[in-house]
């Protein structure tokens, strides 16, 4: 029996199949300046992404948003920011 995540939208589409894709992700690279980033496959409508975050050298980590296929990251507040950021593709 095949195994998987699964996830439906509010009207029982489903969204999200592991058991027929498995995930994939997009490495951004290590940021410390606020950007943004176009995930082709988002924009395609081919995947959804969660943004991961990964602080460097203990530093603070940028608020970081997924608006439609653009990622942005800038610092949250006065405090500067080094971070490895990547986007998990389902």
């Amino acid at each position: 029996m095949p195994a998987g995540l699964q996830v439906w939208d509010a009207s029982g589409l489903l969204v999200v199949d592991t058991s027929m894709m498995l995930p994939r992700s997009v490495y951004i690279g290590e940021v410390s300046s606020a950007g943004s980033a176009s995930i082709i496959p988002i924009a395609r409508g081919e995947s959804i992404g969660v943004p991961m975050i990964t602080p460097v050298g203990g530093e603070a980590t940028p608020e970081v948003t997924l608006n439609g296929s653009t990622l942005s990251w800038k610092a949250s507040g006065q405090r500067g920011f080094r971070a490895e950021l990547t986007v998990c593709l389902l």
